[in-house]
């Protein structure tokens, strides 16, 4: 985009304000001071300079009648006002304030020294002095210059002509171009702001430098197609002008400022270093003459100063201003408009003539190749032009830029017919539109905003709010906010996307609430996200937590206008209502687009007391959550291990953790039936064993049996054995190594023996020990008695000493 300014707007602006920089008079008889005095200013490199011959100190600082002048960053000193004059400095000496009247005399270095020689002026000008910060100017003033806040200035206003006379400018040059108000000046680079009156030139001398002027001006217009009458006639205009470039522009801001910081890394144009500044109004816009700006423009020159000076005498700096000095067309430039755009939506579609171009670059139709009707009221422009003559900005790019206000909807037209498809409708609310193109035509970027609404299929469309389109050659970005519920699915969140030929749209979104099936079951939400696709549908990815304590499901899944389906895993453990944990190893769930069914669950747990994994399945309901599953292991209670082929596990909210199988016990005490609990503190279960054990070989009838199994008291074993002739209660315990012991006692009464028998059952034998008397003919032998069981023969010989008795 490296062009030469060829349009007549830049060429009248840029001359007056080289015109009106210089409207200012020079004494005519030198000053020469009997005293000097150097004097800092409050910031930069600069200095004050005093010089007086009655000069005179008091309380607050000085007062003298004399010449004030300054020095720049650079060293250069020039006069600013001789008058009556106060100066007040701080304790370090520094120059806090200034105030007085006199003569105003413009900066003679730089590009100011060049015009005057150019330029005379008749009348000197009477003025008020004041040293301030910018800001104090923009408040009391009401100052809409672009100075810096913290940096100070000098005012000059020209004396109230009502109060103190008509003071006004004379010169053959001002008195045709404009009148003066008042100006600023900062003393370190120099630069000036200014306010003036302008009017087009009219009668007088034919030779005139003015008339040379505005002559060379006309000529231009016409070559162009324009006249400059139609704007020429603006009420007022403020100039500023920089020696070195140092006013910064200031930059659009943009009506959403947090979207492009995030798109694009920045919410406003960065200022750029502007050599002159101009506040105008209703001016058309540069190539166009059809809109008409209303704000502010800053220039930007590829050279160090306006003018060279002796330390500086660079050709390529000699020469880009003479060519902006003599031929009024620059080599490279950069300009900043930043205001309105006068409503006219013609003009505006013709500058976006060059949308349907950008198909040729993409290879494909994204924009509507006919011509978009936009209604365009408020806006702002900026472009930039650079060559390899700018020094101070070498790595400056080239860019144009248009963003405004759009009254008409423009999102659902820019777009061609393939596109446009997928934004069924748009409100007629207010909409922004961002056009910039860069250094080459496929450098460009185009983002819309307005809300809109999206057909996405099997459901009415969408209500897409605060919407935005960010198109440039990579494709086409969205972001909005959507605001609806599709079946049990609730969006409120915000929403980001593309949109493209291929692929239609595609957005990313948040479920923001949680999701409440048919059958009463709530899902709660916990970061669930929402890929709506035109193409794949509505696909949901993310994570719920379930009722009863399980958190952290992980699910995938889909919405459709049938219903709900999801699937996926449960990571975290899972804690019933009593505490008790359970070890998820592997849990998968399933909800089935008939939401009203719940969900289904299958995977494996890790079971304690040495069970293990252990394959479950179940459902999670509104009221309940159930597993089932079956084991073949062994449990450990407490150091007794016991084995079960039918082990089967139940799992809910309302039952807790229940077990049940048919165990197999120690060598001769067969199997046992058992069921039981697990709670967060004890596994315990508890059964029958078979109606006959093996003790030694031979079976014995084991009745009103009871076995009890725990991790805290072990395996506890009960029952009544029949020993053939008489029958004996037994209970004990199994041991670690599979011993066991079981006793108890049983007491005779016969005619022959009157005994108490106790009986030890071991896994190997059944042991009989007693005291008792067995009568011997008329006479009973009593004390301890020798019990010697005969198993085979189902019989038991007692004997007291030499005397027995069979049984």
């Amino acid at each position: 985009m490296k062009q030469k300014i060829k349009h007549t707007l830049k060429s009248l602006l840029y001359l007056l304000i080289l015109v009106s920089v210089f409207t200012a008079c020079k004494k005519d008889e030198e000053i020469k001071p009997v005293e000097t005095l150097i004097v800092n200013p409050l910031q930069g490199a600069g200095k004050f300079v005093i010089e007086s011959d009655n000069l005179k100190e008091t309380d607050k600082g000085y007062d003298f009648e004399g010449v004030l002048k300054a020095s720049n960053e650079k060293g250069n000193e020039y006069s600013i006002i001789d008058g009556n004059i106060s100066v007040e400095v701080d304790n370090e000496g520094n120059i806090t304030g200034i105030s007085g009247e006199g003569n105003v005399q413009f900066p003679d270095i730089g590009i100011f020294k060049e015009i005057l020689k150019e330029f005379n002026w008749k009348e000197e000008i009477l003025s008020h002095i004041e040293y301030e910060k910018g800001s104090y100017f923009k408040d009391v003033n009401n100052l809409d210059m672009p100075l810096v806040d913290d940096s100070h200035y000098l005012h000059f206003k020209v004396l109230n002509e009502d109060r103190d006379g008509p003071f006004e400018l004379k010169s053959k040059v001002n008195s045709l171009v404009y009148n003066f108000f008042d100006f600023y000046l900062d003393i370190n680079d120099p630069s000036i702001f200014f306010k003036v009156t302008l009017w087009k030139p009219s009668g007088g001398n034919g030779n005139s430098t003015a008339q040379k002027l505005m002559s060379k001006i006309l000529d231009k217009a016409k070559q162009t197609g324009t006249e400059i009458k139609s704007f020429a006639g603006a009420p007022g205009l403020i100039f500023g002008i920089s020696n070195q470039g140092k006013i910064l522009s200031r930059s659009y801001e943009f009506s959403k400022p947090e979207i492009f910081q995030e798109l694009y890394g920045y919410s406003g144009y960065d200022p750029l270093p502007s050599h002159a500044f101009i506040k105008l109004q209703n001016v058309p816009i540069p190539e166009t003459f059809i809109l008409r700006f209303t704000g502010e423009q800053f220039i930007h020159l590829p050279i160090g100063q306006l003018a060279p000076s002796t330390d500086e005498a660079i050709s390529y700096q000699q020469n880009a201003f003479a060519k902006w000095f003599g031929d009024l067309e620059p080599d490279a430039y950069s300009e900043s408009f930043t205001g309105k755009i006068d409503m006219g939506g013609k003009g505006i579609a013709l500058i976006l003539g060059v949308l349907p171009q950008l198909n040729d670059i993409l290879g494909y139709d994204i924009f509507n190749k006919e011509m978009v009707n936009l209604d365009l009221f408020g806006a702002t422009d900026q472009r930039q032009y650079v060559s390899d003559l700018d020094i101070t900005n070498p790595n400056l790019d080239a860019y144009w830029r248009i963003g405004g206000e759009v009254r008409v909807p423009v999102i659902k037209d820019i777009f061609g017919a393939k596109l446009a498809k997928y934004i069924p409708d748009q409100s007629n609310g207010t909409g922004f539109l961002y056009l910039s193109v860069g250094t080459d035509l496929e450098d460009w970027l185009l983002h819309l905003q307005g809300d809109v609404s999206l057909a996405i299929p099997g459901f009415d469309n969408i209500g897409y709010n605060d919407s935005y389109f960010s198109i440039h050659k990579s494709g086409i970005n969205m972001g909005g906010h959507f605001n609806r519920s599709l079946g049990p699915v609730n969006f409120n969140s915000e929403v980001t996307g593309s949109l493209s030929l291929d692929y239609g749209l595609e957005l990313h979104s948040l479920v923001t609430s949680n999701i409440l099936l048919p059958n009463g079951l709530e899902l709660y939400n916990n970061r669930l996200e929402a890929t709506i696709s035109t193409t794949n549908g509505i696909k949901l990815k993310g994570n719920v937590d379930l009722p009863f304590g399980i958190t952290q499901a992980e699910v995938t899944g889909e919405l459709s206008p049938e219903g709900l389906s999801l699937e996926g895993s449960i990571e975290n453990n899972i804690f019933l209502p009593d505490g008790t944990e359970i070890d998820i190893a592997e849990m998968n769930l399933k909800l089935s687009t008939k939401p009203e069914e719940g969900i289904s669950l299958h995977g494996y747990i890790n079971a304690p007391a040495g069970i293990g994994r252990v394959e479950v399945e179940g459902r999670i309901n509104k009221d309940e959550f159930y597993l089932h599953g079956y084991f073949d292991s062994g449990i450990d209670f407490n150091g007794v291990i016991l084995y079960t082929s039918n082990g089967e596990i139940e799992i809910s909210n309302t039952q807790g953790i229940k077990i049940s199988g048919g165990f197999t016990l120690p060598s001769g005490l067969g199997y046992a039936d058992m069921a039981g609990k697990i709670t967060p503190t004890e596994i315990k279960l508890s059964g029958q064993l078979g109606s006959k054990i093996d003790i030694g070989g031979y079976k014995f009838t084991f009745t009103n049996s009871s076995i009890t199994a725990s991790n805290i008291t072990g395996v506890q074993v009960s029952g009544l054995i029949d020993l053939y002739v008489f029958k004996s209660t037994v209970s004990g315990s199994i041991n670690p190594d599979y011993s066991f012991n079981l006793t108890g006692s049983t007491n005779l009464n016969l005619s022959v023996i009157t005994a108490s028998i106790n009986v030890k059952v071991t896994p190997n034998d059944v042991k009989l020990t007693g005291n008792g008397c067995i009568k011997i003919g008329f006479v009973d032998q009593c004390g301890s008695l020798s019990i010697n069981p005969n198993w085979s023969a189902k019989e038991i010989q007692i004997c007291k000493g030499i005397a027995c008795i069979t049984i």
